[in-house]
């Protein structure tokens, strides 16, 4: 299981950045009725331990029933394509639907593809085979209700290919089931000896897996994690698996087929729920600390800090509390210093910033939690943090003055205005 980098007790519940529905069928077949099949030794270990992450609600939380989990003779065709039908031809909506097999895909005499239910016949494909193409219609049409797609395909060729270049067309029927809204990552495997191998997993427990399905573990386990967050992406899943079995084969190249434009970097496969979580409580943490000091900068600090946690962790109750915290903070403030312009633009110490008081209203306006955390600009920041801190007389109002004309005439903040003089420029 994943390795534990961090002291955090896991919630024991589904991340909130993986809240969106997700549903999976997993399939995985060692040996086959028809002895003419060559059979695997590491296919059902590669769904298990697949089913094993993906179900987990700390690591993937993805919905499985036991229907659709199927290991050796359970794959039947019809237990098979029921499961298919349940996840893409069914109306049931999801946000993620995913289609994970290991075992026997090849083409036939026709050079029509096919994967390999227990039951198929090597002879006879067509009476009891997955076609591909049947595949690719049935998820082409689940797009009214899924929003993606995902096909993981660890499929080995050795013993039942028919004639020709099988491999070629075989992997040209996986290609062909990607498109829009659909994307598709498959083993490059050629053959059943460079397929599997005796993973030794990080517990040390060792087995057999597909060299494939192995490295999809690894990353899933936390190896394709970003190093921060702890969310592993499909594009990491992928940069990982190609990586790893680079390493491990030095020719083996998995393929991900993927329309062009669409935004692998923002699926989110899993977590690597010690990092996850760690990410949250350091970020939580780092925020209280920064709130407590009363210090208006730090108050935009830990604004940040919880926005950065909201994106991950929308219900987070101790991000959520803090949040209110400064909301409340931020409005008092703006309510301070909007009651300092009214006292002051009067003032005949402030004539020389008067015809900046409107400016100095409009950048008022950004006291909000929402418009604090869109301020990229590091300067502007800081002298609202100025702003702030003259509006409770803890800081010297000759000296924001100085440091309001220095800003003001600033070419960064100069803009003109629709006529009228230059806004930013100063007259002394």
């Amino acid at each position: 299981m994943p390795e534990e980098e961090h002291p955090v007790v896991l919630e024991g519940k589904r991340p909130d950045v993986l809240e969106e529905k997700r549903r999976a069928v997993i399939i995985g077949i060692n040996e086959y009725e028809d002895k003419g099949i060559q059979p695997l030794k590491g296919a059902e270990n590669d769904a298990k331990e697949i089913y094993e992450r993906l179900k987990d609600p700390n690591i993937g939380g993805f919905e499985i029933p036991k229907s659709h989990f199927l290991l050796g003779e359970e794959a039947t065709y019809k237990a098979t394509r029921k499961a298919i039908s349940d996840l893409f031809w069914k109306t049931n909506p999801s946000d993620l639907a995913l289609f994970y097999f290991s075992g026997h895909g090849f083409v036939d005499s026709y050079e029509d593809g096919y994967i390999a239910p227990y039951d198929m016949s090597k002879d006879e494909p067509f009476v009891c085979g997955i076609n591909m193409e049947q595949i690719k219609q049935v998820i082409s049409r689940s797009h009214k209700y899924n929003k993606c797609v995902i096909m993981i395909l660890d499929c080995c060729f050795s013993g039942i290919a028919t004639k020709g270049d099988f491999k070629k067309k075989f992997d040209e029927r996986i290609k062909n089931l990607s498109g829009e809204g659909t994307i598709v990552l498959s083993s490059s495997e050629a053959d059943n000896v460079s397929r599997e191998i005796s993973f030794t997993h990080q517990n040390g427990q060792e087995h057999n897996h597909g060299a494939f399905t192995a490295c999809l573990i690894e990353g899933l386990d936390g190896q394709a994690s970003d190093d921060e967050s702890g969310i592993i992406t499909l594009d990491k899943l992928h940069k990982h698996v190609e990586k790893r079995i680079a390493e491990m084969e030095g020719k083996q190249k998995p393929n991900l087929y993927v329309a062009e434009g669409f935004g692998i970097s923002s699926i989110r496969m899993a977590v690597a729920p010690q990092k996850y979580y760690a990410n949250i409580q350091m970020k939580i943490e780092e925020a209280e600390r920064y709130f407590l000091t009363g210090i208006p900068l730090d108050l935009m600090d830990a604004a940040n800090r919880i926005s950065e946690v909201m994106k991950i962790s929308t219900k987070n109750e101790k991000a959520l509390d803090l949040k209110k915290k400064i909301r409340e903070t931020l409005i008092e403030y703006k309510s301070d210093v909007t009651n300092w312009l009214i006292e002051n633009e009067a003032e005949e110490d402030c004539r020389p910033i008067r015809s900046v008081f409107p400016e100095l209203q409009i950048l008022t306006n950004n006291l909000d939690f929402d418009k604090i955390i869109a301020i990229s600009d590091t300067r502007k920041k800081a002298f609202l943090g100025n702003l702030c801190r003259v509006s409770k007389k803890l800081l010297d109002k000759n000296i924001f003055i100085d440091l309001c004309k220095k800003y003001y005439s600033s070419p960064s903040t100069q803009r003109p205005t629709a006529g009228g003089p230059t806004v930013g420029h100063l007259n002394n």
